[in-house]
């Protein structure tokens, strides 16, 4: 049993690293850079929204894991 929790537990720190990872990136890394590179507002929302859209079922299964 003190096995298994080890395992969790180890699978819960792994994926909830590589959520808080990503979600740092795209708001330090991700969101200036495109800001920077669309210069209209609307492609820049268009650009991001893409992007979420194309994330969502990823990040919705990796916040299952954590």
């Amino acid at each position: 049993m003190q096995a298994m929790h080890s395992i969790f537990a180890v699978v819960h720190a792994v994926a909830g690293a590589a959520w808080l990872g990503a979600m740092i990136y795209s708001y330090a890394v991700l969101h200036p850079k495109a800001r920077g590179f669309f210069r209209e507002t609307e492609e820049f929302e268009r650009f991001i929204a893409t992007v979420a859209q194309g994330a969502r079922w990823k990040v919705l299964g990796a916040f299952t894991v954590v």
